[in-house]
C-alpha cells in the first residue's frame, strides 16, 4: 500500500499542491500556506506536483531575501 504523497491536498475533488510557509516569513509572504491547482486526475497531479513545489518554494526563497 501506498504511503501519503508530500505536498499532495485532495479537496472537493481536484488536487492542490501546498507547501507551508515558515512563521517568519508568514508576514512577508501573508499567508500561512500556498496552494496551487495541480489537475482533478491524481495522475496528473503527480505529475505537475513537482514544478508546482518547485515554484512555492522559490517564492518562499524570495521571501527569505
Amino acid at each position: 500500500m501506498a504511503g501519503k504523497v508530500r505536498h499532495l491536498l485532495l479537496r472537493n475533488g481536484r488536487f492542490y499542491a501546498r507547501v507551508s510557509v515558515p512563521k517568519a516569513l508568514r508576514s512577508i509572504v501573508r499567508k500561512q500556506e500556498l496552494l496551487e491547482a495541480i489537475g482533478a486526475g491524481r495522475t496528473e497531479a503527480l505529475r505537475a506536483l513537482p514544478a508546482a513545489v518547485a515554484r512555492m518554494q522559490a517564492t518562499i526563497e524570495r521571501a527569505r531575501e
